[in-house]
C-alpha cells in the first residue's frame, strides 16, 4: 500500500548520511525498482521532501517511475520533472497540472531556482531573487540563502550593501533531455582550444630551450676567451716584471764593483790615472 511505501522509504532514508543526497538518492532508486502506482508516487513525493536529497536524474530515469507517464500518477512524474531541471517561475506557470506542494518542496525549489540562477550570473541582485522567488521581505530570503549555502548547494558571499549574492560556487543540476549534445559540443570546443593552446605553450617551450643554449653557450665562449687573456695579460706582467728586476740587478752589481775598487784606491779612474803617470815617469 502507499503509507506501507512511505514507511518503507522513511525508514532506508533515515540510516543515510547526510552525503549531499547521492547516496540517499540511490536507496530510492533501489525502492523504485519494484515499486509500481501509488506506490511509487509515494515514493517520489518522499524523495522531494528529503532534505538533503538535490538531485533526481537517475530515479526519474527508472522503468517503474516513466510508467507514471500514461497513468493517473503523471503529475507526479511530472513534479519530479521540475525538480530535476526546473524553477520556482516553471512551477508556477504550470501549477493548475501539478500535485499540491508541502513547504519543504518549496523551499527545496526555491533553493533549486537560486543553483539555477548561480549558474548563469556570478553575481544575483536581491531584486531578482526577490522576483524569481516570490520572497518579499530581504530577511526571508538572505535566510534561503544562509540555508543553501549551509546545505552545499552554493558557496558565496552575501553584500547586504550592495544588496547582492556573490557566486564563487553552485552544484550541478540534472542534464535536461537534448543537453547532452550541446555540453559534448560545448566540451569538443573545449579540449580543440586546449591542444591548440597546448601546441603554442610547447613551441615557446622550444624557443626558450633554444635561446636558453645558446646564451649558454655565449657565455662560456666569453668565459674562454676572458680566461685565456687573463693568463696572457699574466704572463705579459711576469715577462716584464722578469726584465725590469734583471736591469735592477746588472746596475746594482756593477755600482758595487766601482763603489769596492774606489775605496780601495783601485776603481777605474785610479787605475786609469795610475797607468798615466806610470808612463809619463
Amino acid at each position: 500500500t502507499q503509507s506501507t511505501w512511505g514507511e518503507l522509504a522513511t525508514f532506508f532514508m533515515s540510516s543515510v548520511s547526510d552525503d549531499g543526497g547521492c547516496g540517499a538518492l540511490e536507496q530510492f532508486c533501489i525502492l523504485a525498482k519494484t515499486a509500481r502506482g501509488k506506490a511509487c508516487e509515494a515514493l517520489i513525493q518522499q524523495a522531494l521532501n528529503k532534505p538533503n536529497v538535490f538531485v533526481f536524474g537517475e530515479l526519474l530515469d527508472m522503468s517503474n517511475v516513466q510508467e507514471l507517464e500514461h497513468t493517473d500518477g503523471k503529475p507526479w512524474l511530472q513534479l519530479l520533472r521540475l525538480f530535476a531541471h526546473g524553477t520556482y517561475a516553471d512551477y508556477k506557470a504550470n501549477a493548475q497540472s501539478l500535485p499540491p506542494m508541502t513547504a519543504q518542496q518549496l523551499t527545496k525549489l526555491r533553493q533549486l531556482t537560486i543553483v539555477a540562477l548561480a549558474g548563469q550570473n556570478k553575481i544575483l541582485p536581491y531584486a531578482l531573487l526577490q522576483q524569481e522567488l516570490e520572497i518579499p521581505h530581504v530577511r526571508e530570503l538572505e535566510d534561503l540563502i544562509i540555508e543553501s549555502i549551509y546545505s552545499g548547494l552554493i558557496k558565496g558571499r552575501l553584500d547586504q550593501k550592495s544588496n547582492h549574492l556573490e557566486v564563487h560556487y553552485a552544484i550541478g543540476r540534472d542534464i535536461r533531455p537534448g543537453e547532452l549534445e550541446s555540453m559534448m559540443t560545448t566540451l569538443q570546443s573545449w579540449c580543440d582550444g586546449s591542444e591548440q593552446l597546448l601546441h603554442v605553450i610547447e613551441d615557446k617551450i622550444k624557443f626558450a630551450n633554444s635561446a636558453h643554449a645558446e646564451a649558454k653557450r655565449d657565455t662560456q665562449e666569453f668565459n674562454s676567451r676572458f680566461d685565456s687573456m687573463k693568463s696572457s695579460m699574466k704572463m705579459q706582467l711576469a715577462s716584464e716584471s722578469s726584465r725590469s728586476m734583471t736591469g735592477q740587478e746588472f746596475d746594482s752589481h756593477e755600482y758595487n764593483d766601482e763603489e769596492k775598487h774606489r775605496r780601495r784606491g783601485r776603481g777605474p779612474t785610479s787605475r786609469l790615472l795610475g797607468t798615466l803617470f806610470s808612463r809619463k815617469g
